[in-house]
């Protein structure tokens, strides 16, 4: 199997896996990952998948996990994973109520996120 070089090539698979929900979520999120030399800062915009380093002001919602924990549970796609890993605190979504809400309900299986309720 290929490693993957970069976050942003990790990103855009994590896009992938999750195309058909994009709708729901808002369209410009953060993502912060900790656990390296140094923590990494990166917005997303859903419309067309643009991916930019740092963060957008603009962004309702900001996701953070550790670096190493995002891997793992991006190389299984498996939403009661990700599930867990948000029960379980390491992952950790800040932002406005429905956003939250909104990119949580990405793991549930029911498309409602209890997590975040």
């Amino acid at each position: 199997m290929a490693q993957m070089n970069s976050i942003p090539e990790e990103i855009s698979q994590f896009l992938t896996q999750h195309s058909g929900h994009l709708d729901t979520i808002p369209q410009i999120i953060n993502l912060a990952f900790s656990g390296e030399r140094k923590p990494e800062a990166w917005h997303v915009r859903i419309p067309g998948k643009q991916i930019v380093r740092g963060f957008n002001k603009a962004a309702p919602v900001t996701v953070m996990l550790p670096h190493k924990t995002w891997k793992k549970l991006l190389k299984k796609d498996d939403n009661a994973m990700w599930r867990k890993a948000l029960a379980d605190g390491q992952i950790h979504i800040h932002g406005d109520k429905t956003a939250t809400a909104a990119f949580a309900a990405l793991f549930d299986k029911n498309g409602v996120a209890a997590a975040a309720s």
